[in-house]
Parts: structure tokens; C-alpha cells; sequence
């Protein structure tokens, strides 16, 4: 007898005394098996999403913490880092609440879905989140300016050093000035042994 999809992810858990609940999704189609699973960084909440129709399995682990609205575009940009370099599975966040969650989906198509490929599915769930969750809390608790703020203050910092080079320029050029009205006797004059005259130091009032 050939076992559901459903059916093989409990008989997987039972088999590994684990705690879970089923019930069905209100499309009539799916099911969704959950449990708590606790990890070195966060506890997550596993959650199976079924659906025999289309043979589409989705494991979820979602973390139990709603990022702040004003850190979800710092936390988006940490979770397209991470899932660049992730080769299964992936982060996602709900813009409208802050959810979190790490995701793996499989569409499955004619084949089977067998106890191992289970167990293959939520130790590199949990292994992804284990290894990869403490980065985002990072973000999430960080209280570092957001990207925005940071390239203004470096737009300021542009716009000073423009006007010092500004500056500059403009005593470099009354320095040039200068040195070509001087009068070529005058120079001729001073003999052989007389030292360049020096620019004028930075800051200094050129007349």
C-alpha cells in the first residue's frame, strides 16, 4: 500500500517520538503537519504544508520573532545575502507583519515521498537556520542607521571635501598667479644662490 505524503511525514515523526499535530487547510486540498523544534540559537515551529492534488510538499521552519517595520528593509537585505549563497531552500519574510520563516519547497511530481527523504529535508532545514539565524538577529536588534541614512551622511562628507578641494584649487591658482607677475629681473637678481621662493601653507592669506 502506498502512503500519502501526509501520512509518510507522521509515521516519520511517530517513528522518532515526536509531538506534532495534523489538520487540514481550508482549500480542502492541503494538510498541515506542525511541531516545535528547539535549536542551539532560537526555537522554530516546523510546519508541513501538503498537497496531495498537486504533489507540492513545503516544509517550514518559522522563527517566533516579527522583525520591526523599521528593520524589515535591513533584515531584507540580509536574507537576499544568505540566500545567495543557500543552496537549498530559502528565507522569507512577510513585508505586511515581519514574519520570518525558512523554507524548502519540492514538487514531487510522480515520485514518492519515502521517510528518509523526510528526515534529508528537515536536518537541512534546521541545519540552514541553525547555522544562519543568529545573522539576521543580528540585524533585527542592531541599532544601526538604516541604509538610507548612512548614504546621506556620506553624501555630506562628499560635499565637504568638494568644497576643501575647492579651496584648494582656488589657492593653488592664485599661488600661480602670483608667481608669474613677479618680475623676471627681480629673479635675476637674486643670484644663483637664492632659494625658490615656497608656495603659501594651507590655510594661509594670499595677496
Amino acid at each position: 500500500m502506498i502512503e500519502t505524503m501526509t501520512r509518510t511525514v507522521e509515521m516519520h515523526l511517530e517513528e522518532n517520538e515526536l509531538q506534532f499535530t495534523t489538520r487540514e487547510m481550508g482549500d480542502g486540498e492541503s494538510n498541515i503537519v506542525e511541531l516545535p523544534m528547539k535549536l542551539e540559537a532560537v526555537e522554530v515551529h516546523l510546519k508541513f504544508v501538503i498537497n496531495e492534488e498537486t504533489r507540492v510538499f513545503n516544509l517550514y521552519a518559522g522563527i517566533p520573532i516579527a522583525v520591526p517595520e523599521d528593520r524589515r528593509k535591513a533584515v531584507a537585505e540580509k536574507l537576499n545575502e544568505l540566500n545567495w549563497r543557500t543552496v537549498v531552500g530559502n528565507w522569507e519574510m512577510d513585508k505586511s507583519d515581519g514574519e520570518l520563516m525558512f523554507r524548502i519547497g519540492v514538487p514531487m511530481g510522480d515520485a514518492f515521498l519515502t521517510s528518509e527523504m523526510v528526515l534529508q529535508l528537515i536536518g537541512r532545514c534546521l541545519a540552514s537556520v541553525d547555522s544562519e539565524v543568529a545573522d539576521v538577529l543580528r540585524v533585527i536588534f542592531s541599532q544601526e542607521s538604516e541604509p538610507e541614512v548612512e548614504i546621506e551622511t556620506l553624501a555630506e562628507e562628499i560635499f565637504e571635501q568638494g568644497e576643501q578641494i575647492g579651496d584648494a584649487e582656488e589657492l593653488k591658482a592664485a599661488h600661480s598667479s602670483s608667481s608669474r607677475r613677479q618680475d623676471d629681473g627681480e629673479l635675476d637678481a637674486l643670484g644663483e644662490e637664492c632659494e625658490p621662493t615656497q608656495g603659501p601653507k594651507k590655510g594661509s592669506s594670499v595677496h
